[in-house]
């Protein structure tokens, strides 16, 4: 059975999807002037999609560092794009070379960490919905 909307709701469906749309834009701007600012400081900055999985992930290719962000995880979505997201880009930077800079044994202990921080993060974001649902 299909539903008919009314003018309004056909104006607030419509006023929506361009908020949506403009989020959108302003995100990939964001995301834009990240890989730039990145790039001219010796890193390549990839996103990926992976739900549960760490916040970030460095790795070295060739010369070449490489920041992977988890734009899935719950603390990437709430500050990639946004008034803090300069001061969480720079901490990931930051994270990311310290790792890679580590001899073996220090870039184990990153690794575990960085598993047992997201987790924890994870952990923290599902709670703080819980208390606030606003939040999305």
């Amino acid at each position: 059975m299909s539903q008919t909307l009314s003018p309004s709701q056909l104006e607030r469906a419509w006023q929506a999807a361009e908020r949506e749309t403009a989020q959108i834009a302003a995100l990939e701007r964001k995301l834009e002037q990240l890989r730039a600012a990145s790039a001219s400081a010796g890193w390549q900055v990839m996103f990926f999609v992976e739900r549960d999985g760490v916040f970030y992930r460095p790795e070295r290719v060739g010369l070449r560092r490489v920041l992977h962000v988890n734009l899935a995880h719950p603390l990437c979505d709430a500050l990639v794009g946004s008034k803090a997201g300069a001061g969480f880009e720079v901490l990931l930077l930051v994270l990311a070379e310290a790792e890679l800079d580590a001899d073996e044994a220090g870039e184990r202990l990153y690794q575990r960490e960085r598993q047992a921080w997201s987790d924890r993060l994870n952990h923290a974001f599902a709670e703080l919905k819980g208390l606030h649902p606003d939040l999305g």
